[in-house]
């Protein structure tokens, strides 16, 4: 009787601790698209309008268009990294990726393998770090 009491109680445990995993999943899904809207909002107009303007260039694969805006802003281009760089958001945000830091420096490699400038790379490794690809491609 002792033995399917504890048993019993094993599966409670864990059908708790699943839940709450699961809550935790949900919760932080539902938070992204308010989290890259308040990034978003944290940018000058400026920073605004270039990160539109280099993420519309990126969907139309105009990568040479995409170096020489953010090499001609540079300014610009560091304060959008500024916001999206992974050191400055650790407590506000968690992307449910582990290791926010090497899957930003991996999507920044991929980047420049593709031919982005390394500024231009961290930018958009920030963005899609961020999640911020599904609200700029809606944004006018």
């Amino acid at each position: 009787m002792t033995v399917f009491f504890y048993i019993i109680i094993g599966i409670f445990v864990l059908w708790l601790v699943g839940g709450a995993i699961a809550a935790a999943i949900t919760g932080s899904k539902k938070n992204r698209k308010r989290f890259a809207v308040a990034i978003f909002l944290k940018l000058s107009d400026d920073a605004q309008s270039m990160l539109l303007d280099v993420f519309k260039l990126h969907q139309i694969k105009k990568i040479d268009e995409v170096n020489s805006i953010v090499g001609q802003y540079t300014n610009t281009a560091n304060e959008i990294l500024s916001i999206l760089s992974p050191e400055n958001r650790l407590q506000e945000f968690s992307s449910g990726k582990k290791f926010d830091r090497v899957t930003w420096m991996v999507y920044q490699k991929n980047f420049i393998e593709n031919g982005y400038s390394e500024l231009a790379a961290s930018i958009f490794a920030g963005i899609f770090l961020f999640e911020l690809e599904e609200l700029l491609s809606k944004e006018k």
